[in-house]
Parts: structure tokens; sequence; C-alpha cells
């Protein structure tokens, strides 16, 4: 069971902006652009609310306005397209998955889910191989190589080598996240995040999965880095998750992902802001949520003290972690005449918002 606290005390509505600065999630309700994406996403490509409505490549469209995709599953060598798990659903009863042409210029909700069986048999080939436990492990700072991000997101190991196998349970890879990168107005000391969130009874998490909400920032060299987050969880599970100050692996393979900063090398907004390998990380797992206790859509909402100072900028991100041991499985439980069809399961989310406070 959650506690009370993680019942909304704010209206779930589009806040308002404080002029002239980039401080409210744009586009959170998934009714902007021309179609809706599917499939593979550029790592972290942008596009602005105001301009172009959508960009295809290939057919498929692979970006929507203000929501930046990151994924460390790589889909083919010689590529940059990474996995990218949703649907958009209907914003009224009895929440259908919208059709593709359909997707925009209304009201959404978004369902995110999980790769599935991507290593396939267990094995990879040429230099985007995924099937490789410790990739990225030792760079450091701010870098734009995708082949260094590392496709563990989660551990509770206190170390990963060449030699950690990719059907350990205890890793994790973020299959899918969307996010976006904020700046945070002067003199506020608080920050609240929150959605409508659920879990269709029907399409439960498997045991090992889990996802949600969380917002970050990293310091100005990015070695140090600070997550917020609510986990969503099957009722079985029964790991927890390392929090607090960490050092080590136990840092640099948890909560793996993009700079909260906007900014990019170039200067241009349009171009991936930087991937962040950090070596200290304090996560702090705000709210714990069984998905039983929100099989209705259910207000979430989690409150935290801001880092001091000012020029502040955070990243806010939704999030499926899928573990690894599933993904590693291959096609052998999908082959099985007793067992025909294996889910990651997936987390509803409407209208996810953050509000800065003094």
């Amino acid at each position: 069971m959650f506690s009370t606290s993680v019942i909304s005390t704010a209206p779930n509505y589009i806040i308002a902006k404080y002029i002239g600065i980039n401080n409210v999630l744009e586009n959170s309700l998934w009714n902007v652009g021309d179609f809706y994406p599917v499939g593979y996403n550029f790592l972290a490509t942008n596009l602005p609310v105001a301009g172009n409505a959508s960009v295809t490549h290939s057919g498929i469209n692979v970006n929507v306005p203000a929501w930046r995709h990151y994924s460390p599953v790589f889909l083919g060598d010689g590529q940059y397209y990474t996995y990218m798990g949703n649907l958009l659903l209907d914003k009224f009863p009895p929440y259908q998955v919208s059709e593709f042409g359909d997707g925009t210029q209304i009201h959404n909700a978004i369902i995110i889910y999980g790769a599935g069986t991507l290593f396939h048999e267990g094995t990879g080939t040429g230099f985007m191989n995924n099937n490789n436990a410790d990739r990225g492990k030792g760079a450091s700072a701010k870098h734009t190589n995708p082949v260094q991000t590392h496709i563990v997101s989660h551990t509770t190991l206190s170390s990963i080598d060449g030699n950690t196998s990719m059907d350990n349970t205890a890793c994790w890879t973020q299959s899918t996240n969307w996010f976006q990168c904020l700046e945070v107005p002067d003199g506020k000391t608080k920050c609240k995040f929150g959605a409508k969130m659920k879990v269709h009874r029907n399409d439960k998490l498997r045991e090992l999965n889990f996802g949600g909400l969380y917002c970050w920032s990293e310091n100005q060299s990015a070695q140090d880095k600070k997550v917020h987050y609510i986990r969503i969880k099957s009722d079985d599970a029964s790991y927890t998750l390392p929090t607090g100050s960490l050092t080590g692996d136990q840092a640099e393979f948890n909560w793996c992902g993009m700079s909260s900063s906007d900014q990019a090398a170039t200067g241009n907004a349009n171009v991936p802001v930087y991937i962040t390998n950090h070596t200290t990380l304090t996560a702090t797992e705000l709210q714990t949520i069984n998905e039983d206790d929100i099989v209705n859509w259910t207000d979430v909402e989690v409150e935290f003290t801001l880092e001091a100072g000012t020029s502040r900028t955070l990243g806010f991100a939704m999030y499926f972690a899928e573990n690894c041991s599933y993904m590693y499985e291959g096609d052998d439980e999908l082959n099985d005449p007793d067992n025909t069809k294996v889910n990651s399961g997936g987390i509803h989310i409407y209208n996810p918002y953050v509000r800065f406070e003094d």
C-alpha cells in the first residue's frame, strides 16, 4: 500500500509558466503533432511545440513536439535508432488505443511498456552489441557517443564487469523513457511532480519490471547526479533498489540517462543533449506503489526539496525499467505452446506535471 501522500493536493491541469522561463512540461496531453511516435526513435532529439508538428523517417514517426526519447536499446549496427515502447490512449472510457493517425490534436494518455525479448538467444554482433552488461563502464563526464551508453540502467549488484551476464535478475534496462528539461525559477525551494496513473488489471507488470516518474539534476561537470523517483511495481516483487549516496558501480549503473540541461554542444535545441555517465549518485525513492492499488486512474504526486543555487535545471521523465533476464530469454518463451504470449506489462500516464514552489 502507498501512503495518503500519494494523492494529489494540486489540480491536475496545465501549469502556467513563469514568464520567459521554460519551467513547465509542454505537450503534456500528447495532443500536438501529426502522428504519435511508434517503434523507434533517434536518441534524445527534440522538436519545438511551435513549428513542425512531427518528424517521420522511412514512414515512421520518430518525434513529437517537446518530448525527448531516451533508450539504451539500439536496434541495429551502424544506426542510431533506439527502441521505443508506447501507445496513446483515448481520454475517455473505455480508453481504447488510438489509431496512429488519430493520436494527435485531442487529449491523450500514454501507455509505456518494455522491449520484451530483444536479446534474442543472448547474443549480439557489431559495435552496437546490446548484450554487454558493462557497456559504457569507465566513461565519465558528458559525451555524445551512443556506443558508450549504459545498457544496464538499474542494478542491485555491487559491481559489474565483462563477466556479468545479461541474464542476471539484478540488472534492468530502462528500455522506454520520455523526458523534458526544465529551468528552475530562482528562489524556488520545492518541487512537486505527478500525473494520473494506472496499471490495467489485464496488463500487469512482469514480476521484476517497474516504472513510473522521476526528476533529476546534475552538477556542472555532470559527475554527481540527484534522482527523486516514483516506482510502480508488481505486487509480487520483493527486490529493493539501492538508495541514498552511492559510489562505484552502484552509482555508475543506476539511473543512467541524459543530462537535465537542454543545452547541447552546438547550441542547437534540435540535437541531442548529452548522455551523462555520473560517478556519484544520490537516489531517493519518494513513493513505492503496488500495481493492484492503481487499477483505476489515481492522482499520484510527490514532493522534494530542490538543490540550492541559481541557473538551475531539472529533468523530468516517464520511464519503464525492464529486467534484463526477461530480455535475455530470446524467443524461447514466445515459442512455448503453453506460453504463447509474454507481455512486459504497461503503465498508463495522463497529464504529467511539474510544479515549483517557495
